[in-house]
């Protein structure tokens, strides 16, 4: 990230959450959590954006939604990211990267924690609830 920041200085302040299988693109997020940014990495010419307002619902007792820093982009027209929030449940949801729209959310058959991890092409990983694993997803076995 550091050379992209020589040529593009506002990435100072954003987040990297991944980067696509084929590293041809990188997905972050500002300090506030207030939008997803989809970079080219060639020259980490911002391609589009998705507002957290605009496309999930906020948490309980919150004026607006916010995206997690952490984030997975497992297929090159998909991502797996997650929305900051007072909740004991962790909403997950899966964004279409080519039209920059969320396609849903992700329901797990078991219970998970925290942010998507980047597990690899193909893959994300979870922690459980009970902090003593660590799951591998794919859109196979997440619906």
């Amino acid at each position: 990230m550091e050379a992209l920041e020589r040529y593009r200085p506002e990435l100072r302040t954003h987040r990297r959450q991944d980067v696509s299988p084929s590293g041809g693109h990188f997905l972050c997020t500002d300090p506030g959590q207030w939008a997803l940014y989809l970079h080219e990495s060639a020259g980490a010419q911002e391609t589009g954006r998705l507002n957290a307002r605009d496309a999930v619902p906020p948490a309980p007792d919150e004026d607006m939604a916010r995206w997690d820093y952490g984030g997975a982009y497992p297929y090159e027209d998909g991502a797996v990211v997650s929305t900051d929030g007072h909740t004991t449940e962790p909403h997950h949801w899966l964004v279409n990267l080519g039209t920059l729209a969320l396609r849903g959310r992700i329901v797990y058959s078991l219970p998970v924690l925290g942010s998507p991890l980047p597990a690899g092409p193909g893959l994300w990983a979870t922690l459980a609830e009970d902090r003593t694993a660590v799951h591998l997803w794919s859109l196979t076995n997440a619906s």
